[in-house]
């Protein structure tokens, strides 16, 4: 088994070589260069899932890669496609797209998955409405008022429009914000697509057996 993540890609191409994978678990990005770069073919593939479908055809940077192993570097008559999500807000007009746009055969199914457990009674779902420029204030006094003793915070991915007028990536905008006002004992850290492998090793270590944001 292989993992095509982002990280270096000499390396990885060297691990594919020394011992050719029968699964190869990636991101579309990562896979496409690979196979640009010749590191190996998808032509015998057998069975190709794509996990959070619908947020990768709605992202402008992956829609393309995605559309490329679809319908360039493999055939769907000759692979079992599988296509995952859990928010598909309108699953027959995608099911019809699936056979117009040859990403899959013909021979469609939707198999619709009904949670078998409820969710945990100790879990608690809350929502928080405030403008756009309350929104770290709001984080702040919601960290220094439940005193987590871990959080992950997610954060958006920058428009192309922002990068444009050149503003920084919302990570940096709430890593800044958190470093310089947040009180509390537990350390920030970032992880990012963008870092490399070591970089983002580093950040998982650093998380072990201790509070984090």
């Amino acid at each position: 088994m292989a993992l095509l993540d982002g990280g270096m890609l000499t390396r990885q191409k060297s691990w594919l070589k020394a011992e050719p994978p029968a699964i190869i678990v990636a991101t579309v990005a990562s896979l496409c260069q690979m196979v640009e770069k010749r590191a190996f073919s998808l032509g015998s593939i057998k069975i190709l899932v794509i996990d959070e479908v619908d947020f990768i055809f709605g992202s402008s940077k992956q829609v393309n890669s995605l559309r490329k192993i679809l319908n360039s570097y493999t055939a769907a008559s000759s692979r079992q496609t599988i296509f995952a999500s859990a928010s598909i807000p309108q699953h027959n007009r995608f099911v019809h797209d699936c056979v117009q746009h040859k990403w899959t055969k013909s021979d469609v199914v939707h198999v619709h998955v009904n949670p078998v457990q409820p969710m945990p009674s100790h879990l608690r779902h809350t929502y928080v409405i405030c403008s756009k420029k309350e929104r770290l204030h709001v984080l702040l006094s919601l960290l220094e008022r439940d005193a987590p003793k871990s959080v992950i915070i997610f954060v958006a991915q920058q428009s192309e429009k922002s990068k444009r007028a050149g503003n920084p990536p919302s990570s940096t905008l709430v890593v800044e914000f958190l470093r310089a006002e947040y009180k509390g004992t537990l350390e920030v850290l970032v992880l990012e697509e963008d870092m490399n492998f070591n970089a983002r090793a580093t950040s998982f270590t650093e998380v072990k057996g201790k509070g984090f944001l």
